[in-house]
């Protein structure tokens, strides 16, 4: 019987061995073994070799430390409020059921509404654990402002998605509760009657949390002619904390102003305030609302007028001030304007002096500190050059009782370089020589041949005397025109006087508009 070589190797069960001879006669046989048996010997001792080395490549993971595996069990989570606001105090156990040390990890901690939103809480870091063994992981975080008011589940993660790796509480045990804004004293602000564009007093509002919550930004909100001034809203509120908005009335337009203050956070709600104000539109009137100084002569005197200010509003218009824009020969001579009260007046003198021919204009503007809007008069002239000119440019003689008689003086004036002469001064018809028709005349010789010296004057003395006319009745007005001329000149001045019995009024000259053209 044949025997095994020493350390022939079983084939595996799969392989099956060709039974051998039960007898052998032949030596040839006996002394080695046929060529198919021992070439399935080698075959097995190859496929056992195969299947060692098979063995150790598969046996070699096991040898290595396994994969890491977490475990998360139990979560739990609960809300604590204090001064500060409301945190979440959480507690998870993560298991190592790894072959091997894991390293550092962290845990991702979400909370999770009723409805299965989920919103970010915070992290924790996860230290180094041994095979095998269990860590109990405790955070406290602070909930957001935009955390709304509910109750919470609190999921703990090994990914920074709340996805499968995920564990989450037994119970929704975080409870978010209410940030309450409440206002301290009125909601019903009621300012001053304020001037239009000016700014009233300011007033203040209070609100404060009364909730058990940390609120959120806190924001303000205006409408109408309300705008903020101040205050310390605008940050996140603990629970008890107050804040403060200042608030000021800044109207635009005359009467009645409404409008609102809205207090808010993103978790309490609002807070109103109902604004209400009068604007007072200080106005202005200004008269006459236009003025024409008429025709003036290059290098006269300067000819003034007066512009009365009426402050038409219902408030006072603060400092007034006149001013004006154009032609440079126009100026405010004074003014009494100052703070004027309602229905108080004043005057703003303007004057105009010639300084060459043309037809100049400008424009009087009168502003006040509290006026809406400035008022204006526009202003024109008409500046020629003259040869001559005679003055006064108008003559009322007033109130002469019949039988007495006023005298007003004409002053020729000459502006060029040479002499010139007067060749004409007479009312109408003529009378006496000098051409004047009762009741007035002339009572000198300055007309005629004489003459009126370059840059000199000469005078003519007009009489009025009622007692002496003869082709109206004494008593009443008299009126009539002094017309005078000479080479480069001439001029017409109207006269008047009233014949009385017992005089009243007295006489006056006037520099009005005169009528007069250059030749």
């Amino acid at each position: 019987m044949l025997r095994k070589p020493e350390g022939h190797l079983s084939p595996p069960p799969w392989i099956t061995v060709p039974r051998r001879r039960a007898a052998c006669s032949d030596a040839r046989m006996m002394s080695r073994p046929p060529r198919r048996t021992a070439a399935l010997s080698g075959l097995l001792t190859a496929l056992v070799a195969l299947a060692l080395v098979a063995g150790t490549l598969a046996a070699a993971p096991t040898a290595q430390a396994s994969p890491e595996r977490l475990g998360i069990s139990p979560v739990k989570g609960r809300a604590v409020t204090d001064a500060t606001g409301t945190s979440v105090r959480t507690r998870v156990v993560v298991h190592n059921r790894t072959g091997a040390r894991t390293t550092r990890r962290t845990l991702y901690l979400f909370l999770r509404e009723l409805d299965g939103t989920t919103r970010g809480l915070g992290r924790a870091r996860v230290p180094a654990m041994g095979r095998g063994t269990d860590r109990v992981v405790r955070s406290t975080h602070r909930i957001t402002a935009r955390t709304v008011p509910g109750r919470y589940y609190v999921l703990a993660c090994l990914s920074p998605r709340p996805d499968g790796s995920c564990r989450a509480s037994q119970r929704a045990s975080v409870l978010v509760r209410n940030t309450v804004l409440e206002p301290t004293g009125s909601t019903d602000l009621a300012f001053a009657d304020t001037p239009v564009g000016d700014r009233s007093a300011a007033m203040t509002v209070t609100v404060t949390n009364a909730g058990t919550s940390r609120t959120g930004r806190v924001r303000t909100a205006f409408s109408g002619a309300f705008r903020r001034a101040g205050g310390t809203c605008g940050e996140s509120l603990a629970p008890g904390a107050s804040c403060t908005v200042g608030v000021v009335f800044v109207p635009t337009t005359d009467g009645d102003a409404t409008g609102s203050l809205i207090v808010s956070d993103r978790r309490s709600g609002r807070v109103a305030f109902d604004l209400t104000g009068t604007g007072l539109a200080t106005t202005l009137g200004l008269s006459p609302t236009s003025y024409d100084f008429g025709t003036v002569v290059v290098g006269t005197t300067p000819t003034e007028t007066t512009f009365t200010v009426t402050n038409t509003g219902s408030t006072t218009a603060g400092s007034v001030t006149p001013t004006l824009s154009g032609d440079t020969d126009f100026s405010v001579v004074s003014t009494d304007c100052a703070d004027v009260a309602p229905a108080a007046t004043c005057e703003v003198v303007v004057g105009f002096a010639p300084g060459a021919p043309g037809t100049p204009v400008a424009t009087l503007s009168v502003d006040g500190e509290a006026v809406a809007a400035p008022v204006t008069s526009d202003l024109s002239v008409e500046v020629i050059e003259a040869a001559v000119l005679v003055t006064p440019l108008s003559a009322d003689f007033g109130d002469v009782a019949v039988g007495s008689s006023s005298d007003i003086t004409f002053v020729y004036e000459n502006f060029t370089d040479t002499d010139t002469y007067i060749t004409d001064g007479d009312v109408n018809e003529g009378n006496g020589g000098h051409g004047f028709y009762f009741p007035f005349l002339v009572t000198d010789t300055c007309l005629g041949s004489l003459a009126v010296p370059a840059h000199g004057t000469c005078t003519v003395t007009v009489r009025f005397d009622p007692g002496i006319a003869t082709l109206e009745p004494a008593l009443g007005t008299h009126n009539d025109v002094f017309r005078t001329a000479g080479p480069l000149f001439e001029q017409s001045i109207p006269l008047t006087g009233e014949g009385v019995s017992t005089p009243v009024r007295g006489g006056a000259a006037s520099a009005g508009e005169p009528a007069y053209s250059v030749r």
